[in-house]
C-alpha cells in the first residue's frame, strides 16, 4: 500500500480520501461477535455481500451460522500483508481494496486496545509518573539508610554528597517530558557535568 500512496496522483488520493469517508465507521465490536449470516458480515464490514461472498472463497474463517468478527478482521489484515493487490485492478477497485484494508486495521486496534495489548498514552503517562513518583521516594530516604555503612568520621559528608545527588537526578527526572523524550524519541542525556561519585568515599 505504501508503494501505491507513493505514486497516486491527486486524484486518486481525493478518492480513497471519498471512500474512506463515504463509509461509516463499523460499531464497536464487543468481545466475540459472531454474525449468522454472509449478509450479517457485510453489513458489519460496510461491503457488498459479493465481496464477503469471495472471502469465504480465498479461505476467510467461519462456517454457516457462525461468523467471527474478530477472526475475520485478522485473517484481512493477514492476508492484506501478504498479498498486495493485483496490478490489473481499476483504480475503483484498488481504492476499495485499500479502504478495507484501513477499516481492518481500525477494527485490529480496537480489537487489541479491548483485549489489554494496547493501552492509550495517557494510561502510560500515568503508570510512569506513578512510577517515578515510588521511585522519588525510595530515592530520597536512600542516604539515611546507607549512612550507617560508612565510616563514622565521613557519615555526615557522605550523607550530604549523597543527597546533592540524589536532589541532581531528581531535578533531571523533573525535567523529563514525555512527549519531548519518549514521543519524538529524544533520549534523555544525563549531563555530563553532573556530580560524579567519589571512589574514595
Amino acid at each position: 500500500m505504501r508503494d501505491w500512496l507513493e505514486t497516486a496522483s491527486p486524484d486518486q488520493l481525493v478518492e480513497l480520501q471519498r471512500l474512506i469517508d463515504a463509509s461509516a465507521p463499523p460499531a464497536p465490536a464487543p468481545r466475540g461477535v459472531i454474525c449468522r449470516t454472509l449478509a450479517e458480515v457485510a453489513e458489519w464490514f460496510g461491503l457488498e455481500l459479493q465481496t464477503v461472498k469471495q472471502w469465504r472463497s480465498s479461505g476467510c474463517p467461519g462456517v454457516e451460522g457462525a461468523y467471527d468478527v474478530q477472526q475475520i478482521a485478522r485473517w484481512r489484515v493477514a492476508k492484506g500483508q501478504n498479498n498486495s493487490p493485483p496490478r490489473d485492478l481499476s483504480v475503483k477497485q484498488r481504492l476499495e481494496e485499500q479502504s478495507l484494508e484501513l477499516n481492518n486495521a481500525r477494527l485490529e486496534v480496537r480489537l487489541r486496545r479491548e483485549s489489554g495489548e494496547l493501552v492509550s498514552r495517557s494510561a502510560a503517562k500515568a503508570a510512569i509518573q506513578q512510577m517515578f513518583a515510588r521511585l522519588k521516594g525510595q530515592l530520597e530516604t536512600l542516604p539515611d539508610q546507607l549512612a550507617p555503612l560508612v565510616a563514622q568520621d565521613v557519615r555526615a559528608d557522605f550523607r550530604l554528597d549523597a543527597q546533592t545527588r540524589i536532589r541532581t537526578l531528581l531535578q533531571q527526572l523533573a525535567n523529563w517530558r514525555f512527549e519531548r523524550d519518549v514521543a519524538d524519541k529524544h533520549a534523555v542525556e544525563v549531563e555530563e557535568n553532573a556530580p560524579q561519585p567519589d571512589a574514595s568515599s
